[in-house]
């Protein structure tokens, strides 16, 4: 018995060992001597094959391809193209950053009232005038004008607002009003317009 035991132990620490070809497919050169290899093998990136006491082959195979890459990095010619990448993605991000800038004060543009530099009356200005002010437009100021050409001056805003269907919405007139729009000189109840446009 105790000679099996001797025979298995020869087998299992014998140098002839790493020879197998179970350990050449599992591991990377030879046993690692001791504790303290395993925790340097550990802190540089192989995974230890327990069985072996060696440094997994696949792992030291990953840990080269990483080595090799960082490498491949670290070369000047590649840096430039990096960094020329990274400026050109970067400025490709501010170029967006305006954009979605640009649209967003379009857009604020667009809903945003114009106020006029003075006041608009509905029975007296034209075309032109009635369509700068906010919430009549040219479609609006066409309406005003066939309006009091077929049934004459508006009496007020409660007749602009009844003949005039793109002011009839309250929120419309109120826009109209705030902008400078006036029926016989007055602003529409409650609606008086902005200072920039009494200035």
């Amino acid at each position: 018995m105790a000679a099996v035991v001797y025979a298995l132990l020869l087998a299992g620490c014998g140098g002839d060992g790493t020879a197998s070809q179970a350990y050449q497919q599992a591991c990377h050169g030879e046993p690692l001597p001791d504790q303290q290899a395993i925790y340097q093998a550990e802190a540089d990136g192989y995974r230890i094959n327990s069985r072996y006491r060696c440094i997994d082959r696949q792992s030291w195979q990953e840990v080269q391809a990483a080595m090799a890459r960082l490498e491949h990095a670290r070369r000047p010619e590649v840096q430039a193209r990096a960094e020329a990448a990274a400026d050109a993605e970067h400025a490709q991000r501010l170029a967006r950053i305006a954009a979605r800038a640009a649209a967003r004060e379009q857009a604020q543009a667009a809903v945003m009232p114009r106020v006029l530099d003075k006041p608009v009356d509905a029975n007296h200005a034209s075309r032109e005038q009635l369509a700068a002010v906010c919430g009549v437009d040219a479609d609006g100021a066409e309406v005003i004008v066939l309006a009091r050409q077929q049934g004459g001056p508006f009496t007020g805003w409660a007749d602009l607002v009844h003949r005039v269907l793109p002011l009839s919405a309250a929120q419309t007139a109120v826009a109209a009003s705030r902008c400078g729009l006036t029926v016989n000189g007055h602003s529409l109840a409650g609606a008086a317009p902005a200072e920039s446009v009494l200035r």
